[in-house]
């Protein structure tokens, strides 16, 4: 099915070189080769595609993006009409996809993986998720009689998720990486080795894996390695983590597909400010003289020019005072950014991208709705409506894809990332929960110790509740405990 999809696509290629030919030629520059066009719109080798970049570019005098724009690869499947990097990405031809820039938004900024973590919102936010997933331990968990819970220290899956999933990259580091990948729509992906009681996760680049159908109908992944030849692995060899999915039944939804009208104006207005400084060429001041004055010569007007130059350039001249002849005035000149709304547009950037991460604001250092009094229930807020998602993908992906057949079967395992450590608030605020935790018997004391990172006590496994209460009938009649009865009940134990 792939191969046909590739024969259609290079028909289709074939078809449209020949307008791109006719076009560059009519714009007064060589026709471009079929051969050439066909090489970099079918290959996925980098090497592949920067050599018929390079050939393009002698050949037509034009940069490979001039290229692009300027013959407007398009074409129609069914009754739509596709940019073909478009139609490549969505195909799985990733690598070719970002050649050709990406998808296109209304700006005319292509969003691609690259071109999108330039917007500064949408990189912090990425990096928040990913970092805080990456700091968040990962514990493998047995089920014991009457549905207990214990930590497995022994399984081969704990070092590999708390510890060293391969011996070139750390676990924080490997859940930081992933989960930056499926929170920008590619999906994370890794190739999983087991050699005896280990188990290997080595990360691979979104771009260089593809999901498809066996003739069984069971998904497999085509992975290209870094010589350039693909190698097809079946599901139980690639550990995936996905993100939210809508529409692929195997793939997370295309994030910078759905956003890149809003990414894209984001960039805009990044850029446009940035070349505002480094382009700007209106005066500061602007000397006016009276109707009806003596025209000044070019030698006169640069000297007027220069003088006023050397009086009042540089900072150590500010605020110096100007002298100038009869009827003349200095106006200032202020572009006017609130009328561009520059500001505006740039503050409602980091909220589209909060809405597209789905996470608060203040994670942004947008403090606007941040107080001292709710900073806390804020950082709750993060971890309960925005990790909570991503520690659920992680454990089904965990459970889905590292577990074997047998211990699915058997339902006595799981692992999930522990985000105790990011809900603890203020000391005092802790410690007055564990005193009403232990109180009504929840926790024993090694319990919380352990949750306070500390080592346990002998005895501190035992639960205890409160005795000295009583209800207000039994106090009326003289029937509650007395404090000899209290002792009995507890052993001796004072």
């Amino acid at each position: 099915r792939n191969g046909g999809a590739r024969h259609r696509v290079g028909a289709d290629h074939c078809r449209s070189a020949s307008s791109v030919g006719v076009g560059v030629a009519k714009g007064g520059y060589l026709m471009l080769t079929r051969g050439l066009v066909a090489l970099m719109r079918r290959a996925e080798s980098p090497t592949a595609i920067m050599t018929a970049a390079f050939l393009l570019e002698k050949a037509t005098g034009l940069s490979t993006k001039n290229i692009i724009d300027e013959t407007a690869f398009t074409f129609t499947e069914g009754s739509q009409q596709f940019r073909e990097s478009d139609w490549l990405q969505r195909n799985g031809y990733n690598r070719l996809a970002a050649a050709l820039g990406g998808y296109s938004s209304y700006t005319g900024r292509t969003i691609s993986p690259e071109s999108a973590v330039e917007l500064a919102a949408l990189y912090g936010g990425v990096k928040i998720i990913a970092e805080d997933m990456g700091t968040l331990p990962c514990f493998v968990y047995r089920r014991g009689p009457n549905r207990t819970t214990e930590r497995d220290y022994t399984h081969p899956l704990y070092q590999a998720l708390h510890d060293l999933p391969n011996p070139e990259i750390g676990a924080g580091e490997f859940v930081e990486m992933l989960t930056a990948h499926a929170v920008l729509g590619l999906d994370g992906f890794a190739r999983i080795d087991r050699i005896g009681r280990r188990i290997y996760l080595w990360p691979l680049m979104p771009p260089n894996v593809r999901t498809d159908r066996s003739a069984r109908g069971a998904l497999i992944y085509i992975v290209r390695e870094p010589k350039g030849h693909e190698v097809t692995y079946e599901r139980d060899r690639i550990f995936h983590l996905r993100g939210m999915m809508l529409l692929n039944d195997a793939r997370g939804d295309e994030v910078l597909k759905r956003a890149r009208h809003v990414l894209g104006l984001g960039l805009a207005g990044q850029e446009y400010v940035g070349r505002f400084y480094a382009n700007d060429a209106s005066p500061g001041v602007i000397i006016t003289r009276p109707v009806g004055s003596a025209l000044l010569g070019p030698e006169k007007m640069l000297e007027v020019k220069e003088a006023w130059m050397r009086w009042h350039q540089g900072l150590r001249r500010a605020h110096e005072p100007a002298i100038l002849e009869a009827g003349a005035q200095a106006m200032r000149l202020d572009p006017d950014h609130q009328k561009l709304q520059l500001l505006e547009a740039r503050k409602f950037a980091v909220i589209e991208v909060c809405r597209i991460l789905r996470i608060s604001p203040h994670k942004l250092a947008d403090l606007d709705r941040a107080t001292f009094s709710n900073i806390e229930q804020l950082n709750i807020d993060h971890v309960t409506h925005t990790l909570s998602a991503w520690v659920r993908r992680w454990r089904q992906a965990i459970y889905r894809c590292l577990l074997t057949e047998s211990e699915q079967l058997a339902d006595s395992l799981y692992a999930e990332h522990e985000v105790a450590a990011l809900l603890k608030g203020d000391f005092k605020t802790q410690s007055d929960g564990f005193r009403a935790l232990l109180e009504k018997g929840v926790f024993s004391i090694n319990e919380v110790r352990r949750l306070m990172n500390l080592n346990p006590v002998d005895g501190g496994d035992e639960h205890f509740i409160q005795l000295n209460m009583a209800t207000v009938q039994d106090v009326a009649t003289g029937a509650a405990l007395s404090g000899k009865d209290l002792l009995s009940l507890s052993g001796g134990r004072a």
